[in-house]
């Protein structure tokens, strides 16, 4: 089980949402791995601080949900709780206090563990990759395209589908498949490419592999390179020097960066324009209530309009402390939210039965232990909060209930750096809510209590209050926002994403 699976299941048994097959998973990986009693004491603090502030916001006491296993558990929390003290040697020295425990995510050095690079641009590729994705360990593979991955070490690939690789670490790279060429700095000096039949090792130099399913090439465009044999002495070879094995002949194509970057700009380009087109299209609905393109505009450029049909002037977006940044594509527009006070102020004073909400998002980590995409100021008149949680669990939950929180971790490490789709639907007649990514529905939930929602004055991308303390940031950037009064269907939803994703 990954550790986010873990954290997930600690998160519930504090709401009191865990069930009993889960609880005893859950002990027992906790008995048997020390991470895991750490991460779970550590979970523990949070939530008790986050009560406590609760309880003094509120003149009566805050009712404290229990875990129906929580008798149960009381040993297990005791005995973690002393285990990690005496492994951070806390009861070695008295006079030692345990650190402040603050309200951002835990970041397990697992969640990063395995990353070996970022995939910089794909062309054509389909919906499985997308530039600005993260490179892991494993496998990387590809029908058709066109990509440049940078590896973590300097080491840049370019590569032309079909592509098959193993990506073992940032210096050394298994290619079952593919026609790729190599630019690699001198501080990755070493670095290894192996084929079935050969092994190629970088003296610094920019060289090709390509391999199919009968033969192989290498040729050396600058530099040095030594090729291994099993069967022969390895041999140096040098600008111009080429060589191939197997079955035939190769036909060599080797992809180049004038033409993967002439290419890129004008498949962004093309994107960029489909995607304007449709929303004009968008434009026609009249039940689209908001549409924030995040094109910084008026006087000072503190300003987001709402292109939404007939849109009340106060439902534009005051801009405070963002930044302008680049969209999806080379030359759109985006809104950059990094720091905690980064945020968009809007005024919606109109109700809502029945409530859509699409935002196409990148998500550069889930700092917060919640992450704020909308969220209404003041909460008593059925204002919603529309947020992910610090494990990547998308949230939707108007003041007064019900809660649409999604129990899945869907929104994971893979998506970070990327661009996707996020929507949350609302059908106040059927009491269904749903949640969706990139246009595939996550969830869907019935609910008895069916109430009338209202966004009023509320925050787009972060959302705190100076008054209450609390802060719900976003790290990431966003370029559309749009929030619709009747609730999309599934059709519709899935179409927001094909016109909208960066590759098609």
């Amino acid at each position: 089980m990954t550790p986010e699976y873990w954290t997930e299941l600690m998160d519930r048994y504090l709401v009191g949402g865990l069930e009993e097959e889960e609880f005893s998973r859950l002990e027992e990986a906790m008995k048997a791995d020390e991470e895991l009693r750490k991460r779970f004491v550590f979970l523990c603090a949070v939530d008790a601080s986050l009560r406590e502030e609760a309880a003094r916001e509120v003149a009566t006491p805050t009712e404290v949900r229990c875990s129906q296993f929580s008798s149960r558990l009381l040993w297990t929390t005791v005995g973690i709780a002393a285990s990690v003290l005496l492994y951070l040697g806390f009861s070695d020295n008295p006079s030692k206090s345990p650190p402040s425990v603050g309200l951002g995510h835990f970041t397990s050095e697992t969640t990063a563990a395995g990353k070996v690079g970022v995939l910089a641009k794909a062309i054509d590729s389909g919906p499985d990759w997308q530039s600005g994705a993260t490179l892991y360990q494993g496998e990387f593979r590809a029908e058709e395209g066109l990509f440049e991955l940078n590896l973590n070490n300097g080491v840049v690939i370019l590569a032309r589908g079909p592509v098959h690789l193993d990506l073992r670490d940032p210096m050394e790279i298994f290619c079952y498949r593919g026609s790729l060429r190599f630019r690699v700095p001198a501080q990755a000096k070493g670095f290894r490419i192996l084929t079935s039949e050969r092994e190629i090792i970088d003296h610094g130099t920019e060289f090709g592999v390509q391999v199919d399913e009968t033969s192989s090439q290498v040729k050396v465009f600058e530099g040095e390179i030594e090729l291994v044999d099993p069967d022969q002495p390895s041999r140096r070879m040098f600008q111009g020097d080429q060589d191939q094995w197997g079955e035939q002949p190769v036909a060599a194509n080797y992809p180049r960066i004038e033409q993967l970057n002439s290419s890129f700009e004008n498949h962004a380009a093309l994107r960029r324009k489909q995607w304007n087109e449709f929303l004009e299209v968008l434009k026609n609905d009249q039940a689209l209530r908001l549409l924030y393109d995040f094109r910084a505009s008026g006087p000072w450029g503190k300003t987001i309009a709402n292109e939404a049909p007939g849109a009340p002037p106060e439902t534009d977006g005051a801009i405070i402390g963002c930044q302008p940044a680049e969209g999806r594509w080379p030359g759109s527009h985006a809104i950059e939210f990094s720091k905690g006070t980064d945020t968009i102020r809007i005024h919606e004073p109109r109700k809502y039965q029945s409530i859509s909400m699409a935002t196409w998002v990148r998500l550069d980590s889930l700092d917060r232990r919640y992450n704020s995409l909308l969220t209404t100021e003041d909460w008593d008149d059925n204002g919603i909060d529309w947020e992910i949680s610090h494990n990547g669990r998308p949230l939707f939950h108007p003041k007064s209930g019900p809660n649409f929180d999604h129990s899945q971790s869907t929104v994971n490490r893979s998506v970070m750096g990327q661009w996707i789709l996020l929507a949350f639907t609302y059908d106040n007649e059927a009491g269904i809510g749903r949640h969706y990514l990139n246009g595939l529905k996550l969830m869907e939930s019935r609910k008895q209590k069916r109430p009338v929602l209202n966004i009023s004055y509320a925050q787009i991308g972060n959302w705190n209050t100076i008054e209450k303390r609390e802060f719900r940031n976003l790290n990431g950037r966003m370029d559309f926002l749009a929030v619709w009064d009747r609730a999309l269907s599934e059709e519709e939803i899935s179409l927001l994403y094909q016109k909208g994703a960066v590759e098609r």
